[in-house]
């Protein structure tokens, strides 16, 4: 259990990180201050560099035995903060608006632990991954780890949960996050004087078509058992002028299923439906994909290890009836280890992630450090009878 002072600095850390968020690809500073804070709790060795800004903090067992992994992330959103605590970021148009700044700190909160006691057996390894919102972080990750002979047997990681009462610890086997990744739409057509629209040729109809299928698509996927929505995230056409028709269009959706399978099938309805619609129009178009992010499915075994540590720490635990809507790219993990994500409420009356007035509330670090050191007490077990 961490003892007060310990969590005032730990509430000071993370409000530091607070103020200085970077974007995915971009954690350059944050990556150096994590580093850096955890530096003072000597770890055994330090991987800095795994797959860009990504680094891996390593703390040995005295004895043979499994490899365990905690991963968080470092990076923010580019989101203008709307906030009025008094540690708001400094950078316009930058936010923790996810965050990601409270997991960096429970994570860090292990290696204060881990310097008191190291593990009995096997090695604790703590992740910090860049590029997670973008989906382009957790790949090139795991395989660095693999390189560098740093694969676990069990992975975990947490993310906390507005409008989950704060402290209360969510689980749930088999699918938790969805799969899901952004489309966009490019309709090329012609412009014309605004006299002569015939001269032209507008995807203003095209475009048009298309929306209205987005929501014709998004009945027919109802049907099935897996959760499956197409959002509209983001419509322009042509260019702001009374004098000339609109030759362009642009739409951006983000597609997303519980279910891999029926997230390729939605991928290619849109896309033999947009193909259509273009000729039909005599368009050219383009179509692109990007923050793409698979399934994240939560292996039984180590669900089974949280649920476990919830109950040794009287932790207020709950069963998740549905997989979480958003998207995650910790399931790369699933490639090497038995791995699972948990939800840790942040309470009732706060605001949604992404949010411009997000604010991670320093007083759930304290739960998520006392869930991973008993999973690391529990599966490693600590070098003495304390802990």
């Amino acid at each position: 259990m961490l003892k007060p002072s310990e969590l005032e600095m730990l509430n000071h850390f993370r409000q530091n990180l607070h103020r200085k968020p970077e974007i995915s690809g971009q954690e350059i500073s944050t990556a150096k201050s994590v580093s850096e804070f955890i530096e003072q709790f000597k770890p055994d060795e330090i991987f800095p560099n795994l797959a860009g800004n990504s680094f891996a903090i390593v703390y040995n067992g005295q004895h043979e035995g499994p490899t365990l992994l905690i991963r968080c992330e470092l990076d923010a959103l580019p989101i203008q903060e709307t906030g009025t605590v008094k540690y708001r970021s400094q950078y316009a148009k930058v936010a923790h608006a996810c965050g990601h700044d409270g997991h960096m700190a429970i994570v860090a909160s292990m290696a204060l632990k881990l310097h008191q006691q190291r593990p009995h057996s096997g090695r604790v390894i703590l992740v910090f991954q860049a590029a997670e919102e973008t989906g382009k972080g957790a790949k090139p990750l795991v395989e660095a780890l693999k390189f560098n002979k740093l694969a676990p047997k069990y992975s975990f990681a947490l993310h906390n949960m507005p409008k989950m009462k704060k402290h209360r610890i969510g689980v749930k086997n088999g699918y938790f996050n969805c799969a899901s990744k952004g489309m966009k739409i490019e309709l090329i057509g012609k412009t014309s004087h605004a006299s002569h629209p015939e001269n032209g040729i507008n995807p203003s109809d095209a475009l048009c078509d298309i929306l209205r299928e987005v929501a014709v698509i998004n009945a027919d996927f109802s049907e099935y058992e897996e959760f499956t929505l197409t959002s509209i995230s983001h419509a322009a056409l042509g260019e702001e002028s009374f004098g000339i028709t609109a030759g362009y269009a642009k739409i951006m959706l983000t597609l997303r299923s519980e279910s891999d399978g029926l997230l390729t099938k939605l991928t290619h309805r849109l896309d033999v439906f947009t193909q259509k619609i273009s000729q039909k129009y005599n368009l050219g178009y383009d179509v692109s994909y990007d923050e793409i992010f698979e399934a994240s499915i939560n292996d039984e075994i180590a669900t089974d290890l949280i649920r476990t540590a919830c109950l040794d720490e009287n932790a207020d635990m709950i069963e998740l009836s549905q997989s979480w809507r958003a998207s995650e790219d910790f399931g790369q993990f699933a490639s090497v280890s038995h791995s699972a994500m948990f939800l840790l409420g942040s309470g009732e009356d706060q605001p949604q992630l992404h949010n411009s007035d997000f604010n991670f509330p320093d007083e759930i670090i304290a739960t998520g450090h006392n869930i991973f050191s008993r999973l690391i007490k529990n599966i490693l077990g600590y070098s003495s009878n304390s802990g």
